[in-house]
């Protein structure tokens, strides 16, 4: 498995901060995608970034499961201080299938085909699961996608395995000229099927 990820910022002086990280540790891909917009956003993104490097990734024993429930109680409490003041984000951790979303732009969506057409759910401010092959989702600054709400799932859902179409394009016709949004998708890896 494999995770595709695409993302679209304006450049405005308000949009949010967007950092993605993805990695593999052997077979196991594991990644970061954040979006944080407010007064301290690259002083928040810097501390996100010395947290992901602190994770014990050279254990010799490295199992991705113990790995990932490491990993989230630490997150949990680095968004609660994101929380504190005027900061807004949507952070999304992943060690294979294995997904923890934590976000207050009310902006994060589950994007699925659904009797041939796409549709989109919004996604909870908080959430610890397993993410299924083919699962895509979008993490959007508020202003984002302001009024388009109804069209991402018709723009971002992809029929197969995406291959050959253009996320950072279909980001770009949802962008309303403000933000940002990151979309994310967990894929077979071509080496798997």
């Amino acid at each position: 498995m494999k995770y595709r990820i695409a993302y679209h910022r304006e450049q405005e002086k308000n949009a949010p901060l967007i950092l993605v990280q993805s990695f593999r540790r052997g077979r196991v891909p594991a990644a970061m995608v954040s979006l944080i917009g407010g007064a301290r956003q690259r002083e928040q993104g810097e501390e996100l970034l010395a947290w992901l490097e602190a994770l014990p990734w050279n254990r010799k024993k490295w199992n991705p499961g113990e790995f990932f429930d490491i990993a989230v109680p630490t997150l949990e409490r680095l968004t609660k201080q994101l929380r504190i003041g005027e900061t807004r984000f949507a952070l999304l951790f992943a060690v294979e299938k294995k997904v923890y979303l934590a976000q207050n732009t009310g902006n994060c969506f589950l994007v699925q085909r659904f009797l041939g057409r796409g549709t989109a759910r919004h996604l909870p401010e908080q959430f610890a699961g397993e993410m299924e092959t083919g699962t895509c989702l979008l993490l959007a600054d508020p202003s984002y996608t302001v009024g388009r709400e109804e069209e991402i799932g018709q723009i971002l859902c992809f029929s197969g395995s995406g291959v050959g179409t253009n996320p950072e394009r279909r980001l770009e016709e949802l962008s309303s000229g403000h933000g940002g949004g990151v979309f994310f998708c967990l894929q077979e890896d071509e080496n798997e099927a």
